[in-house]
């Protein structure tokens, strides 16, 4: 029987990660090098979220008029439509009173006002864009359901990629990880702007979902596990800033691309740019020495020194001092560095602090929401901004955090499950926003109590500032179990013993 794989640290395994950062500069330039690398993988998965708005953009449309239309170049804003096309129904026109020939003409007297018919061809608003999926695939009227799928579709590819891609980046390494990814999201993207139909278009879309979000969860867990703790809460906000930039990228696109396919090539071939990873991005330090391939990590930690005009101490690269069973560092409540470097919420009020209250504001704003008449359109719209705000929030901190209470070996799949339940509430939303049919206010109020509750379960997690990333699955496990329930940075810090003998078995796992 094949054994089970031990979590036990080796002595070959183990180095002083913090210790090792805090030679080379925490964010010197080798490590600005591999966050600024690590950015464009957020950047290029965010064009590819938003592409469908305009992609897929659900353009006007109404029947075609046989004996009034141009065969070959309709006019969308004829005069003889008002006449011809009942009004807010542009799926149906009236009835002819006479089968139409040839040499029939636009003459309204010959339209029955009083009976509808179904058409048989349409004619599309082609003044903003000149072609869409909708437009293409005639996702109109008794095949409009077919439209939004494309969104689902997406998300489930989310789903899916979110937990393998993890799990392969564990298994084979992070730059593999990318390497799938980039892949995944760059060929699904050009393959779907070729699709001869709409359904191999889904099944693109879903490979470009779970390109997209093994893409940017590899390469954020790459730029986390390169950085210090003094600057690991700054990289992991500041890198959603290239995914919002990759969004609107995506608008000034369209401004000067309006047709469907050749958008969908321009949001994704880039994507192609990031091989280059696999020759200039570094692997991950700690996964390389999770797996035992210790003399890869030191030649890397070597020229990191090297660019950074630094020397690494040669006992922090020798395992020499290091007992057998247990990692040479400990986890300390916050260091010098972190002390100096809490400007921000996050830092002042932990991890666990922000992430909590951040729910609890957007839970609370839309769960409020719900129950604000409609004539006070200001306090709703202040409410709703308010709820963007603690909802956005919490989406780049939970990814900072769930990053931190991950071990290495499964830093990357435990991310991707995190975010493949996302990709379940994403997949659910848009059924939850259609309770608005039964009870308007019951979106809001599920919406709301679920991000409440999360807010509050947050307060069993564990506070993680200032403490170094943990290993092995056994130190993720003892991750603040000297912790109360209640204890958050903000409200002191605990204290350390020295380390002895008799304490050198806790001192491992102290926060």
């Amino acid at each position: 029987m094949e054994q089970a794989k031990s979590h036990e640290p080796e002595k070959n395994n183990t180095m002083d990660f913090e210790e090792i950062n805090e030679a080379l500069g925490p964010f010197g330039k080798y490590q600005k090098f591999v966050f600024f690398l690590s950015c464009w993988g957020s950047f290029m998965p965010a064009m590819v979220v938003v592409c469908m708005t305009f992609v897929g953009n659900n353009v006007d449309h109404r029947c075609f008029v046989p004996g009034c239309d141009d065969p070959n170049e309709p006019d969308f804003s004829a005069e003889f439509v008002n006449d011809t096309i009942p009004h807010g129904d542009e799926c149906f026109m009236y009835q002819r009173y006479e089968p139409v020939t040839n040499s029939s003409t636009c003459n309204l007297d010959d339209f029955n006002v009083n009976v509808k018919t179904n058409c048989s061809e349409k004619v599309f608003d082609t003044s903003l864009f000149t072609s869409t999926t909708v437009t293409e695939f005639d996702l109109t009227c008794e095949n409009a359901w077919l439209g939004p799928l494309a969104g689902s579709m997406y998300m489930v590819g989310m789903l899916l990629g979110a937990i393998t891609i993890g799990d392969l980046a564990d298994r084979f390494g992070r730059k593999m990880g990318i390497l799938v990814s980039v892949m995944l999201l760059g060929g699904g993207g050009v393959l779907s702007a070729v699709s001869p139909n709409y359904y191999m278009f889904l099944a693109m879309r879903l490979l470009t979902g779970a390109g997209g979000v093994g893409l940017f969860q590899v390469t954020f867990v790459l730029a986390v596990e390169f950085i210090g703790a003094k600057y690991r809460t700054f990289c992991g906000i500041m890198i959603e800033v290239p995914f919002a930039l990759g969004e609107a990228m995506t608008g000034v696109l369209a401004i000067f691309i309006r047709e469907w396919r050749w958008l969908q090539v321009a949001v994704t071939a880039p994507a192609f740019l990031l091989l280059s990873y696999m020759w200039i991005m570094p692997e991950s330090v700690r996964w390389l020495v999770s797996q035992g391939k210790r003399d890869v990590a030191v030649k890397i930690i070597k020229k990191a020194a090297d660019v950074n005009g630094v020397e690494v101490p040669k006992h922090l690269l020798e395992d020499s001092n290091t007992e057998v069973g247990r990692p040479s560092h400990v986890l300390v409540s916050s260091s010098p560095d972190t002390e100096v470097s809490r400007p921000s919420g996050i830092k002042r009020m932990g991890r666990k602090g922000t992430l909590s209250f951040v729910l609890l504001l957007g839970g609370v704003a839309c769960f409020v929401s719900g129950f604000i008449p409609e004539e006070f359109g200001a306090v709703i719209v202040t409410l709703s901004l308010v709820g963007k705000f603690g909802i956005a929030a919490a989406f780049a901190i939970v990814y900072v955090y769930s990053a931190e209470i991950f071990p290495t070996e499964y830093r990357s799949v435990g991310i991707g499950a995190c975010s493949m339940c996302a990709r379940i509430g994403g997949i659910v939303a848009p059924f939850v926003a259609s309770l608005a049919h039964t009870y308007k206010p019951l979106p809001l109020l599920v919406f709301g109590s679920l991000s409440i509750v999360a807010g509050l379960l947050v307060v069993l997690l564990p506070e993680t500032v200032g403490c170094e990333l943990p290993q092995t699955i056994p130190e993720s496990e003892s991750f603040g179990s000297d912790q109360s329930i209640w204890y958050f940075s903000c409200c002191g810090k605990k204290r350390r013993e020295p380390v002895t003998e008799e304490n050198t078995a806790t001192e491992d796992q102290r926060v």
